[in-house]
């Protein structure tokens, strides 16, 4: 199943050196309501952010946030 292959797993990601999916589980959704609140606070939040850095720094903060999220 592809949740499955690309799911945040600790134990497959050290054993079989799968390091995607430290980065892959960032863009996965348990549901179609996870992905709506998701996508809408994306929405609201993304020009703010943009408006107040630059395109690059949030894009660095956007996927630090994924790389990071995983270390909680």
């Amino acid at each position: 199943m592809f949740f499955n292959r690309y799911k945040f797993n600790i134990s497959t990601i050290l054993e079989k050196k799968q390091c995607e999916r430290l980065l892959t589980s960032g863009f996965l959704h348990a549901d179609w309501a996870h992905l709506f609140f998701n996508m809408l606070t994306l929405y609201f939040f993304g020009p703010v952010v943009i408006n107040h850095f630059s395109n690059n720094l949030f894009l660095f903060i956007y996927f630090g946030s994924i790389l990071g999220g995983w270390l909680f």
